[in-house]
């Protein structure tokens, strides 16, 4: 049957049963990419900016600065599809991204802690998803994270500076994520 000026339909695809496999039901929840090609994925951009760098601390930056420009976009995401307004407390904006947005990326959420004054902690006590799919004891993949919630911190209207810091939970390869948000000024 010949169709004009439509477009094609999408295919059912359906779960083969493998863990590791992406699954896409129709009306059920959003697609999620597979743990093998977000490995992939983060092992070959970690493999490219070796190349570049002297240090692991410019290899911190250039993930921190690669996350930016992603937190920029995941803002604008939410601001479009969800109709998210500008907030005006920094709280209900922590809130907002351990709740929906790390929730969305990384499958459960994380916890808003209140440091000292204009400082406050995002904590993942789950495991680090960067640090379980590529192995590296060097360097600090966190600081991606740590760059996405600076990209939206900006597009959110508040200024100041993030920082990744991992803890212990079982192993070397299960470790726990702590973003440090240091604010310029609260509102």
């Amino acid at each position: 049957m010949k169709r004009t000026g439509s477009i094609p339909p999408v295919p059912f695809v359906r779960s083969t049963g493998n863990r590791d496999s992406p699954v896409r039901l129709v009306g059920g929840p959003p697609p999620r990419v597979s743990v093998s090609m977000f490995s992939l994925l983060v092992g070959g951009t970690v493999s490219y900016l070796l190349e570049q760098v002297e240090d692991t601390q410019q290899l911190e930056q250039r993930l921190a600065d690669l996350g930016r420009r992603i937190g920029f976009r995941i803002y604008d995401l939410y601001c479009i599809r969800h109709g998210v307004a500008q907030p005006v407390k920094i709280i209900p904006f922590l809130q907002f991204v351990a709740d929906r947005v790390w929730t969305r990326l990384f499958g459960h959420a994380a916890e808003v802690l209140r440091g000292g004054e204009n400082e406050y902690q995002l904590a993942d006590n789950k495991g680090n998803l960067f640090h379980r799919v590529v192995s590296t004891t060097e360097c600090n993949l966190g600081s991606y994270a740590a760059g996405m919630v600076h990209g939206m911190l900006i597009m959110a209207g508040f200024s100041g500076r993030v920082t990744a810091h991992h803890t212990n939970l079982n192993n070397v390869l299960n470790r726990g994520l702590i973003l440090v948000i240091e604010l310029d000024n609260d509102r």
